[in-house]
C-alpha cells in the first residue's frame, strides 16, 4: 500500500502539466461563453470586453494569491497533489453559477436588490433615493454600476477557481522540477496558455455551433474531473476514496443539470416574453419573441431590432432616402429588411434591391416566424438576399472594378450603439460607399436626435456624425424629428429634395401611399427646422470625426444612452471624453520618474521585477484589446473570433515562455537576467508601436475574398501571437530573477503570475473603456510602448546594482 501512495517527481511533473492544461481549457471556453452571455445582457456594448477581461484577470489573480497561501514550499508532494485533485471538482460548477447569474442578473437587480436594500429606504428620503439609484427599474437599461455588478458576478467564481488551480498545479510542478533540476516558471506559464488556447478555440468553437452554454460548461467540468481521476490514482487510499465519491457525484450533477438549467435561466432572462427561438451563431445571438397575438419581435445581442408587423415609423428613413433620387432603380439595403424596410422599398415597382445581413440565420428565422405576407418579400424576384458583412461587400465591389453603381444606399441600423455598428458611421465607411454610388446617388442613415432638447452627449453625437458625413459628402439633406435625425449624403450630381413640396411630388410620381412619412415630412421639412438644427450644432465646440481607429461616436452614444436612466454613468463618460493624449503621456512619465527615484533605494529596488511583469501584462492586454476592436471594425463579428484571438495570444505566451525558458537558467548572474528582461521589454514595445500600422496595412490588403479570409483567420491571430511571444518570454526571466534568494520558483511563479494578471486586468479595463474609443488605436499603442520603454530604462538602472549584489 505504501508503494501505491508514493509518487515520483517525474510522474508528479507530468500530472502537474496535465493539471495546468485542463483548467486552462475550461477557462478559455468560459471566457468566450461569459463574453457571449454578457453581450446579450448588456445590450451588445463592447465596453463589456474590457470589463470582462479586466475582472477575469483581477479575480484570477486573487485566486492565484489565495492558492499560493494554501501550502508551504517544503510540504510533501502528496499533499499538494491531493489539493490539486480536490480543485478539479470546481470548474464546471463555478461556470454553471456564473452563467446562471449573468442570465438572471436583470431580474435579480430589479426584484431582489430592492428587497435587500429595503432597510435603507426606512431611513428617509435620502435612503429611498439610494435604493432607487442602485436598484434596476423594470425595462431600464443597465448602468455602468449594474454592468460592473453583473460582470463581477459572472466571472468571479470561474476566474477565481482558475487562478487557484494554477497556483496549486504550478506549486506541484515547481516541486517536481526542482528535484529534477529543471526550470518551472516559463513551462508552467506555457502549459496554462496552451490550455487557454485549446479551450478558447476548439471547445468554444464547437459550442457556438452545437451546444448551449451550460452543456459546454459541463464538458469543461468533466474534462477537469478526468484529470482529477488521473491524480486520484496517485493519492493515498483514504483521500482517493473520498475524491472518487465526490467526483462521481459532481459528474452526475453536471450531466443532469446542464439542459434544465439552460432552459430555466433563459425563461428568467426573458421574463415577460414568450421566446419562440433563441439562436446563436458565430455572428451573435438572435432571439425571436411573440408580440401580441400574431406579431413577433426580433432581438439582436439583447437589443430590439424591430417587429413584424413593422412599426409605422419604418416608412420615414426609407421614403426620405428614395425621394432624394428622381428615378431610383438600384438600392443597397443594409439590415432592417425583415422588419419592414424591404416591404416599403418594394412599393417602388421597378426597383432592384441587394439586401445584406451579417448573419444568415436572420433570413432563416424571418422565413420561419414572420407572417406570410412579410416573409414573401424575401423571395420577391426583385430582391437579392446576401448574408455578408456590408463593409466587406462594399469593399470587394469597389476592388472588383466595373460595378453597376447604386442609386440609394440605405443603412437601417439603430446608430453607433456598439463598436460593431459604429463602423457604419465612420469616415472610412462613407468614403467606401461613395465609390459605389452613381453621381446622383445618395446614402441615408438615421441617428438619435431631438428637436426639443439637444445638448450634452446627444449634441456631441450629432455634431460628430454630421461632421463625419460632411467630410465625405458636401451635399446633405436633413429630416430632424422629435427622436431621430435622418441624414442623406448626396453625390456631386444629386438633386436633393429638401422641402415638402419636392418630396410629395416625387412620392406621388410613384403612386405610393406612406401616410406616416408624409405627415412627418410635412411637419419637419421646413427651412426653419433645418436652420435651427444647424444653429444648435454650431453652439458646440468642434469635436473629433468618427474613425475606425477612434470610435468616438460609440463613446458619445453610450454616454447619451446612460443619461436616459443613470446620470452618474453619463456624466463620468462625458468627462472621460474630454481627456487628451498629452495628459496621459505626462501622467505616465511622472509616475515612472517617481518609481525610478524610489528604485534607487535598496528597499524599493526589488519592485523593478514584479513591476516589469505587471507592465508587460498591461501592455500585452492593451494591444490585445486594440486588435479585438480592430477586428470588430473590419469584419463586424468578434463574437466567436475573440476566442481565436485570445487563444493565439496565449499560444504566443506559451511559445515565448518555453523558448526563453530553455535559454536561461538559474546559474546566470542577476545582471544578465535583468538585461534579458530589459531587451524583451524593448522588443515588445517595438511590436506594439507597429500594431496600428500593421492593422491599417491588413485592411488595405484584404479587399478580395481570399485575402479577407486569410486576414481574418491568420493575420490577426498571427499578430496577437507575435505580441504574446514577447510578453510570455519575460515571465521565465523575471521568475528566475525574483526567485534568487527568495524561496525559489515554487514561491515566485504564483506571485509573479498574479502580478501579471493584475497588470493585464488594468490594461483591459483602461483600453476597453477609455483608451480605444477616446484616444484611438495609434495613441493607445504609443502610450503602452512608451511605458514598456520606460520599464526597460528602469531595468537598465537595476542591472549595475544587480551586478554589485
Amino acid at each position: 500500500m505504501e508503494r501505491a501512495a508514493r509518487v515520483d517527481e517525474r510522474t508528479a511533473a507530468r500530472l502537474a502539466a496535465l493539471a495546468l492544461v485542463a483548467p486552462g481549457v475550461a477557462a478559455g471556453a468560459a471566457q468566450v461563453l461569459v463574453f457571449r452571455e454578457l453581450l446579450v445582457v448588456c445590450y451588445g456594448t463592447e465596453l463589456t470586453i474590457g470589463l470582462i477581461l479586466s475582472f477575469w484577470l483581477l479575480l484570477g489573480a486573487a485566486g492565484t494569491l489565495y492558492g499560493r497561501r494554501l501550502g508551504r514550499a517544503d510540504e510533501d508532494l502528496q499533499v499538494t497533489l491531493t489539493r490539486v485533485a480536490w480543485l478539479t471538482l470546481w470548474p464546471g460548477a463555478a461556470l454553471f453559477a456564473g452563467l446562471a447569474l449573468i442570465r438572471c442578473a436583470p431580474w435579480l437587480l430589479a426584484n431582489l436588490l430592492p428587497t435587500f436594500l429595503s432597510p435603507l429606504a426606512a431611513l428617509g428620503p435620502g435612503g429611498e433615493a439610494v435604493v432607487h439609484g442602485l436598484a434596476l427599474q423594470p425595462g431600464v437599461m443597465l448602468s455602468l454600476f449594474h454592468i460592473v455588478i453583473v460582470t463581477v458576478a459572472g466571472v468571479s467564481l470561474p476566474a477565481a477557481v482558475d487562478g487557484c488551480q494554477f497556483a496549486a498545479a504550478s506549486r506541484l510542478y515547481a516541486h517536481a522540477c526542482r528535484r529534477l533540476h529543471t526550470s518551472a516558471g516559463g513551462r508552467a506559464y506555457a502549459y496554462d496558455a496552451i490550455g487557454h488556447l485549446l479551450g478558447g478555440v476548439a471547445l468554444a468553437w464547437i459550442a457556438l455551433r452545437l451546444l448551449d452554454p451550460f452543456t459546454t460548461a459541463a464538458v469543461g467540468g468533466l474534462l477537469n474531473l478526468a484529470v482529477g481521476a488521473a491524480l486520484v490514482c496517485h493519492c493515498r487510499r483514504g483521500n482517493a476514496l473520498r475524491l472518487s465519491a465526490a467526483m462521481i457525484v459532481t459528474s452526475a450533477l453536471l450531466v443532469t443539470l446542464a439542459v434544465p438549467l439552460a432552459r430555466w435561466s433563459l425563461r428568467v432572462q426573458w421574463q415577460g416574453h414568450r421566446v419562440l427561438e433563441n439562436s446563436n451563431s458565430i455572428y451573435g445571438n438572435t432571439v425571436v419573441t411573440r408580440l401580441g397575438s400574431r406579431g413577433v419581435c426580433f432581438f439582436r445581442n439583447g437589443m430590439p431590432t424591430g417587429t413584424a408587423p413593422p412599426m409605422p415609423t419604418i416608412q420615414i428613413p426609407v421614403h426620405f432616402a428614395m425621394t432624394q433620387v428622381e428615378h431610383p432603380r438600384r438600392v443597397l439595403l443594409i439590415s432592417g429588411g425583415v422588419v419592414g424596410a424591404l416591404k416599403e422599398l418594394l412599393k417602388y415597382g421597378d426597383v432592384r434591391v441587394d439586401y445584406l445581413e451579417l448573419d444568415p440565420r436572420v433570413f432563416e428565422l424571418a422565413r420561419r416566424w414572420l407572417p406570410p405576407q412579410e416573409a414573401a418579400c424575401l423571395d420577391d424576384r426583385r430582391v437579392n438576399c446576401v448574408a455578408v458583412d456590408a463593409r466587406l461587400f462594399v469593399k470587394r465591389l469597389a476592388a472588383g472594378g466595373k460595378v453597376t453603381p447604386y442609386d440609394v444606399v440605405l443603412v437601417m441600423l439603430p446608430g453607433p450603439v456598439s463598436a460593431q455598428l459604429n463602423r457604419f458611421y465612420t469616415v472610412e465607411w462613407f468614403s467606401e460607399v461613395k465609390r459605389l454610388l452613381a453621381p446622383w446617388g445618395v446614402v441615408c442613415f438615421q441617428i438619435p436626435s431631438s428637436t426639443t432638447y439637444l445638448s450634452g452627449p446627444l449634441l456631441l453625437l450629432n455634431k460628430s456624425l454630421y461632421a463625419t458625413v460632411q467630410s465625405v459628402f458636401r451635399r446633405l439633406a436633413l429630416l430632424p424629428s422629435s427622436d431621430r435625425l435622418v441624414v442623406v449624403g448626396g453625390g456631386p450630381a444629386a438633386k436633393l429634395a429638401e422641402d415638402y413640396g419636392q418630396v410629395q411630388q416625387r412620392l406621388g410620381r410613384h403612386r405610393i401611399s406612406a401616410s406616416i412619412f408624409e405627415r412627418e415630412a410635412y411637419a419637419q421639412l421646413a427651412p426653419f427646422n433645418r436652420d435651427l438644427f444647424l444653429y444648435r450644432l454650431g453652439q458646440q465646440a468642434p469635436v473629433s470625426l468618427n474613425l475606425d481607429a477612434r470610435p468616438i461616436a460609440f463613446f458619445y452614444y453610450q454616454s447619451w444612452w446612460f443619461q436616459h436612466f443613470h446620470h452618474g454613468s453619463a456624466h463620468l463618460l462625458e468627462r472621460l471624453a474630454t481627456l487628451r493624449v498629452g495628459h496621459a503621456f505626462a501622467v505616465i512619465i511622472g509616475l515612472f520618474a517617481i518609481w525610478l527615484g524610489l528604485c534607487l533605494r535598496p528597499a524599493w529596488r526589488p519592485s523593478a521585477v514584479p513591476g516589469a511583469v505587471a507592465v508587460a501584462g498591461f501592455a500585452g492586454m492593451v494591444a490585445e484589446v486594440v486588435i479585438i476592436f480592430a477586428f470588430q471594425a473590419y469584419y463586424g463579428y468578434v463574437y466567436h473570433q475573440i476566442g481565436f484571438i485570445t487563444g493565439a495570444f496565449m499560444l504566443g505566451i506559451a511559445i515565448g515562455g518555453m523558448w526563453v525558458g530553455r535559454m536561461v537558467d538559474a546559474a546566470l548572474p542577476a545582471w544578465r537576467l535583468a538585461a534579458w528582461l530589459a531587451w524583451l521589454q524593448l522588443a515588445g514595445a517595438a511590436v506594439i508601436a507597429l500594431v496600428p500600422l500593421l492593422l491599417a496595412a491588413t485592411w488595405a490588403w484584404s479587399g478580395g475574398v481570399v485575402a479577407s479570409t486569410l486576414s481574418a483567420n491568420f493575420v490577426f491571430p498571427l499578430l496577437t501571437l507575435s505580441i504574446g511571444v514577447f510578453i510570455g518570454a519575460q515571465f521565465p526571466v523575471a521568475s528566475l530573477l525574483w526567485a534568487a534568494g527568495r524561496g525559489g520558483e515554487a514561491e515566485s511563479v504564483p506571485l509573479l503570475f498574479a502580478t501579471d494578471l493584475i497588470g493585464a486586468a488594468a490594461g483591459a479595463l483602461v483600453a476597453g473603456a477609455l483608451l480605444m474609443p477616446v484616444f484611438g488605436a495609434v495613441a493607445t499603442c504609443l502610450l503602452v510602448a512608451t511605458m514598456s520603454a520606460l520599464v526597460a530604462l528602469l531595468l537598465a538602472v537595476y542591472m549595475p546594482v544587480a551586478a554589485r549584489a
